[in-house]
């Protein structure tokens, strides 16, 4: 009896393998012809999709380096320009940084906290062109500090005749005085700015009300050459 179940169970089991086998060679070709057709599906969708995306990779990674450049970058964009940036740029020297600075927008009136301009630095620096950009930006020629010196007197006290002779090209007040009352010529004299003194004696300028020995000797003698003998005080033969 026992006998003929395990000749039946061995039966049973030969004829379910049999049918797995079936089946599977039945199944397979079916099983590659949809692995085929996924295959081409997918193809075609990341032929389609797959340059797109690596379009858009590559130029967000190009607007990221740009920005980067751009915030490294040492020279302004033409957008607002943090106040105080200009008079930094000035007083270190920097005269490229600062052109670059006022031709994308700079406030060419900015001051420090004594009241004293752009314009004010670059007369006690003796810087022309620094100040021919200013003036062509419309910084104001007797703008006045603190002290009510004008960039003419802080100039003339920096002995920078050229920058005198600009200020006084466009308009400048040649006889603006401080709170001590110190027109430019008193400062140029008290400065032994003889060069600056000679040029302004051949303008309208004069000395102001001063006191007795206040004066060097070398520019009491000038004026007497101007005021008593009438000779025009020739620039640098002092």
């Amino acid at each position: 009896m026992e006998d003929a179940f395990a000749s039946l169970d061995d039966s049973y089991d030969q004829n379910l393998q049999s049918g797995k086998e079936q089946i599977s060679k039945k199944t397979e070709p079916v099983s590659v012809l949809l692995a085929a057709a996924l295959g081409v599906c997918f193809s075609a969708v990341a032929a389609h999709f797959i340059p797109q995306m690596l379009q858009t990779i590559i130029n967000q990674s190009s607007a990221n380096e740009t920005m980067s450049i751009q915030e490294s970058c040492n020279y302004p964009e033409a957008t607002e320009i943090p106040s105080g940036k200009a008079m930094q740029a000035l007083q270190a020297g920097a005269r490229d940084y600062l052109l670059e600075l006022l031709d994308a927008g700079a406030n060419p009136h900015e001051e420090d906290s004594w009241g004293s301009t752009l314009l004010h630095a670059a007369a006690a620096h003796g810087s022309t062109e620094v100040a021919h950009t200013l003036l062509q930006h419309d910084a104001k020629v007797n703008a006045a500090d603190a002290w009510q010196d004008t960039p003419l007197h802080t100039a003339a006290r920096s002995c920078n005749a050229d920058v005198c002779k600009l200020l006084v090209e466009w308009k400048a007040e040649v006889n603006a005085t401080n709170l001590d009352d110190h027109t430019p010529l008193f400062v140029a004299a008290k400065s032994n700015a003889k060069e600056v003194c000679s040029y302004l004696l051949n303008t309208d300028a004069h000395v102001g009300q001063v006191g007795e020995n206040e004066l060097p000797p070398w520019f009491t003698s000038l004026l007497l050459q101007r005021v008593v003998l009438g000779c025009p005080a020739a620039e640098g033969s002092l």
